[in-house]
């Protein structure tokens, strides 16, 4: 059985580690917000933003309002 990197892993799909990271986060755990994945994959409030707005733009994460705060948003990997 062959093992992978996730740097290996992330180049295979055109992404960062960190956006490996984050896509794993947040499929594990839909509805995420940012300040949780941020806590989660051990990255900046800064960077997060940036992560997930490259994501977005290769459709392959969405954002949402969250339910309970719409100034919030929830994150949910796309299909």
């Amino acid at each position: 059985m062959a093992t992978y990197t996730i740097t290996e892993l992330a180049r295979e799909f055109d992404i960062t580690p960190v956006q490996y990271s984050a896509l794993v986060a947040i499929d594990i755990n839909p509805g995420l917000d940012q300040t949780a994945l941020c806590n989660l994959i051990a990255i900046d409030r800064s960077t997060v933003g940036d992560v997930v707005s490259r994501l977005e733009r290769k459709k392959l994460i969405k954002r949402t309002a969250g339910e309970e705060d719409r100034r919030t948003k929830a994150l949910f990997i796309t299909s």
